[in-house]
């Protein structure tokens, strides 16, 4: 019996069921970020430093919303209209049910890295 040709990175790909769209986000998704297969096209490189930076600023700018959200006799005086109370965490929870809306219906996260273009030849 003859050996089985192998298989190129398209045909493995194919065998474990793994499409284009598969792979494209999966460079697209925290999870290139976090095992360390996403190569950033600029000139800086933080590495590990740079996930604990954007953990922190996820983590600011959470805490940042809540400050700004909590209704304060300041903004809104005792016996106030309850639209003038409530106004800065309504406006937070219209935008994020628009961003997570946009997330649903667009899925951008499903988009195809597109690839990078191609040098430009010399006029012969």
């Amino acid at each position: 019996m003859l050996p089985a040709p192998p298989l190129d990175d398209v045909g493995l790909r194919a065998q474990r069921g793994v499409t284009e769209d598969d792979l494209a986000r999966r460079r697209t998704t925290p999870h290139v970020t976090c095992h360390g297969t996403w190569v950033p096209a600029g000139a800086i490189r933080l590495g590990r430093v740079g996930l604990v930076a954007n953990v922190l600023a996820v983590l600011w700018l959470a805490f940042e919303t809540v400050n700004i959200a909590w209704p304060r006799s300041v903004l809104a005086p005792p016996g106030a209209p309850a639209y003038q109370v409530w106004a800065a965490p309504l406006v937070l929870a219209l935008i994020a049910t628009a961003g997570v809306a946009y997330l649903l219906v667009a899925k951008p996260h499903r988009a195809a890295v597109a690839a990078p273009p191609a040098p430009a030849r010399p006029a012969a």
